[in-house]
């Protein structure tokens, strides 16, 4: 399902993108939330929930109840709620780094942020 969503929150993930590269420029980041403020942004990500689009080839994710408001014998303690998500590493929206194909190449954690490009938009 496709969200709109409002043009703060895609600022919000673009300013956390380009806060490295924009540090020296503050007045930068201004001038993209300006430019965002009036534009119509379209979230593409897919919920989380069991069911969600994936490779046929992974599990489904599941989940578990591991502390519920009250004492349970199902649970690991209680006075809050607290599920267990299990799901595989491309679950979702997410990014595919170079090291999910070839062994020995980067992992996402080794992609200097600078290297993102702008969001692209499809029509």
């Amino acid at each position: 399902m496709i969200k709109v969503l409002e043009c703060t929150r895609v600022l919000t993930c673009l300013s956390l993108s380009l806060t490295s590269v924009c540090l020296a420029d503050d007045t930068l980041l201004w001038k993209i939330q300006k430019t965002l403020a009036g534009k119509k942004c379209i979230d593409l990500t897919h919920e989380f929930a069991p069911g969600i689009p994936r490779w046929p080839g992974f599990p489904d994710e599941t989940r578990k109840t591991i502390y519920w408001y009250d004492k349970r014998a199902d649970t690991m303690g209680s006075g809050f709620f607290s599920e267990l998500f299990t799901h595989v590493g491309q679950w979702g929206t997410h990014v595919d780094p170079p090291a999910h194909l070839v062994k020995g190449l980067r992992t996402v954690d080794q992609i200097d942020p600078k290297r993102n490009g702008p969001a692209a938009r499809g029509d």
